[in-house]
């Protein structure tokens, strides 16, 4: 059985006494392409910043590898969050847009 690359157990996320997010879990293996759909303020954005690093959980933890990054800042986890907007990089197509920081590591094909 192929080991999770991110797992995210009992994730929760209070902001002013209101949660947004309760009891997440999400388990996404490797080669696996994962879409977060539904409706504006169901907790996709704020799903997508606490795996980003960019808020932190109020309960549960964040795993990648089996390591529990929950603490870590973004610019030491190994992931990467591509905007749906199109302010990011509007001369670009998808293919690019979500390439860009793959070539920026050198990623092989």
């Amino acid at each position: 059985m192929e080991q999770n690359l991110i797992q995210l157990v009992d994730i929760s996320k209070t902001f002013n006494n209101e949660v947004v997010l309760h009891n997440i879990n999400l388990n996404v293996k490797k080669n696996e392409f994962v879409t977060i759909l539904g409706p504006s303020g169901c907790g996709k954005t704020t799903t997508l910043r606490i795996i980003g690093g960019f808020e932190t959980a109020t309960t549960g933890k964040l795993l990648f590898h089996g390591e529990d990054i929950g603490s870590k800042p973004p610019h030491l986890r190994n992931v990467n969050t591509v905007f749906q907007s199109y302010a990011l990089f509007p001369h670009m197509n998808v293919e690019r847009n979500i390439g860009y920081s793959l070539r920026l590591q050198k990623a092989k094909k």
